[in-house]
């Protein structure tokens, strides 16, 4: 795919993480493909079919997958456009998003639907500091909050999960302004832990 530089839509699969980041890496550099539905993990290309009609998707699924098959913490990327995320009956997630991939918190900026399903790894969203440095994008000066542009969000079966926040130092402080004001529907199901949204 690395030769393929006037690539614009691309649907298909990778059946481990480490192929995926060498794609996401291969494609910043290059920009392409502008939209992309792919799969990581098994089960390739299960129910992808009906996206041809629809290349406006920037989607990425995890599914029946180690997350992070080397077992080094944040190893993981996301290409820096993605708008959906899901994440489905995968191991190797760690405690929350920011532990599992990397830049997290600015790759994901511009995500409005996040699916997680099956985990008893995941405690919380994002692990955040009471320091504004962390929501800064790289080249400008203006903070911005964390999925400020998530809109659909769902959380299934997630046993040990306790809240949408993990802070560092800090107990009870206040999310970033702007942390979900797009957000239009929060489904929750199985979360046995789940007893505050925002610890």
């Amino acid at each position: 795919l690395e030769s393929l530089k006037q690539l614009e839509e691309f649907i298909g699969g990778f059946p481990e993480a480490n192929s995926f980041c060498r794609f996401v890496r291969s494609r910043q550099r290059f920009n392409r493909p502008s939209f992309y539905v792919i799969q990581v993990g098994s089960g390739l290309l299960k129910g992808l079919s009906g996206h041809f009609q629809q290349m406006a998707s920037k989607r990425v699924v995890f599914s029946f997958t180690n997350v992070n098959p080397g077992g080094k913490k944040r190893a993981n990327i996301l290409p820096d456009d993605i708008q959906e995320l899901e994440i489905c009956a995968c191991q190797g997630l760690g405690s929350c998003l920011n532990d599992t991939f990397a830049e997290f918190n600015t790759q994901a900026r511009g995500l409005t639907h996040c699916l997680i399903e099956g985990s008893s790894e995941i405690r919380s969203l994002l692990k955040l500091s009471s320091s504004e440095d962390q929501f800064v994008i790289k080249g400008q000066n203006s903070a911005c909050a964390p999925l400020q542009n998530l809109k659909h969000l769902r959380l299934i079966c997630l046993s040990n999960f306790n809240g949408l926040f993990e802070w560092d130092s800090v107990a009870n402080a206040i999310p970033p302004p702007s942390t979900f004001s797009c957000l239009r529907s929060l489904f929750i199901d199985r979360c046995g832990k789940l007893k505050k949204l925002f610890t």
